[in-house]
């Protein structure tokens, strides 16, 4: 087994999607092995502190976690675990099979710790997430696991609607929390169900969905949560919290990617096409965070994602209205540590206010 330090700097050396390739075919190995779990476990995992919390009436052992997009398709849940993660997200997973965006559609940006993405929601299908899932003799249970869900591209506008139920039907026997994506950047017309009329429509047949589904699985009522973009006007944030206070969604996630560009680059790549994430979106992250909070009184939680590199910027989030927040870039540029280092950080800062009151 390669010295993790080495194999890090191994995968910034590749390129941006052939790295991530590399990374998640060494988790997917580990994940079948119980004694490189073990020491997975031993060398991170054991190493995060604890520090639990109670959301949407699901237990986390801390409040960070690993944001969708890392492992698309559900194979290293396992090995993520051994990482330390209060929860992981697992997706975006759509209804059918489909290949995503084609051509060069990663770019890091190391420089800044960025990230522009096109991938176009890469899916192996909801099928083959659903059998790889319920064929674990093991699904984690000590993280809290979500399954992010969206429409195929070729779905026609007028049938979105039942790709979301489809997912939400499928992932329901094993998934913790369900958070419908309805607003990655790279899929044409996704982000028009954020309109006040077409979201309000969406959460509709999803919550009559839940409760039908709910009398068939014992009573389990699916916490539904919602991840929202942070390129919407004021009108429109508004127009969201007024649907997901009315429907009662379980939290919102704040936020996607981007595509405007916050802060300015010398990187090339920084002007790609595509969905910016790392820590150019930190601020933006954080002003949508705080206005969502507003608008909703802070009566639904908020999961943050979004620039978050280090416990300030956690700690940052959580004073401005989070609860739960969320990784996925600081993962690639700075390894496993990283949560570790945010879950103490966090905890540290919380021990100070309270022995401050």
């Amino acid at each position: 087994m390669p010295k993790i330090g080495n194999f890090h700097s191994l995968l910034l050396r590749q390129d941006a999607e052939q790295g991530h390739n590399l990374a998640l075919r060494a988790l997917r190995v580990s994940s079948s092995s119980s004694a490189i779990l073990q020491i997975q476990n031993a060398m991170w995992g054991k190493k995060v502190p604890s520090l639990p919390i109670e959301v949407f009436g699901k237990k986390f052992r801390n409040p960070v976690g690993l944001a969708a997009g890392f492992d698309k398709d559900g194979i290293a849940v396992p090995a993520i675990e051994a990482i330390g993660f209060g929860f992981i997200e697992i997706g975006t997973v759509t209804p059918l099979p489909q290949p995503g965006n084609q051509g060069k559609r990663i770019f890091r940006i190391d420089s800044d710790e960025a990230i522009v993405n096109r991938l176009g929601f890469n899916s192996a299908g909801l099928t083959k997430l659903c059998q790889r899932m319920q064929n674990k003799k093991a699904l984690n249970k000590q993280a809290v696991l979500g399954v992010n869900i969206g429409k195929n591209t070729a779905t026609k506008p007028e049938d979105v609607v039942y790709d979301y139920l489809a997912g939400l039907e499928g992932v329901y026997s094993f998934a913790d929390y369900v958070a419908l994506n309805v607003s990655s950047p790279n899929t044409p017309g996704l982000r028009d169900m954020q309109n006040e009329a077409e979201l309000d429509e969406l959460l509709q047949a999803v919550m009559d969905k839940r409760n039908h589904l709910s009398q068939s699985f014992g009573g389990k009522k699916m916490p539904i949560v919602l991840k929202i973009s942070p390129d919407i006007s004021e009108s429109q944030l508004d127009s969201i919290a007024r649907n997901c206070l009315r429907h009662e969604v379980d939290a919102i996630i704040a936020t996607n990617s981007t595509t405007t560009r916050p802060v300015q680059s010398r990187d090339a790549h920084y002007e790609e096409s595509g969905g910016l994430s790392g820590k150019p979106l930190n601020m933006l992250s954080t002003e949508v965070i705080e206005k969502i909070s507003e608008a909703t009184n802070g009566m639904i939680p908020i999961i943050a994602c979004g620039g978050i590199s280090n416990a300030d910027d956690a700690w940052e989030k959580m004073a401005t209205g989070a609860t739960l927040v969320q990784l996925y870039s600081a993962l690639v540029f700075q390894g496993p540590t990283i949560v570790r280092d945010i879950v103490g950080g966090v905890k540290q800062r919380l021990n100070e206010a309270s022995s401050s009151d």
